[in-house]
């Protein structure tokens, strides 16, 4: 997920893409970042959140999150993160 904040005087309407990338930088997933249901846009000066549905089971490691965020085709934001992914529990 991530928190987009609109810092403009109008309305967006963000949506983002997640690339999870392996220790030497090749992408092993691609997901898409979207409101939660129910959220059209995001007003000025508010905050909402940007989520992934993930349908399968990720294998677990440490990956690098490069995240980009559009309001239509405009980059509105960027950010690489360290991610890990722990093995299930049975």
């Amino acid at each position: 997920s991530a928190d987009v904040r609109n810092l403009s005087k109008a309305h967006i309407v963000p949506t983002g893409t997640l690339y999870l990338k392996d220790d030497q930088g090749v992408i092993k997933r691609t997901l898409r970042l979207e409101l939660l249901e129910g959220v059209d846009s995001i007003l000025p000066q508010r905050a909402e959140r940007l989520v992934a549905s993930v349908r399968d089971v990720l294998e677990h490691g440490e990956y690098t999150g490069d995240i980009r965020i559009l309001d239509g085709d405009v980059e509105i934001g960027a950010a690489e993160l360290p991610l890990v992914i722990q093995p299930r529990e049975e």
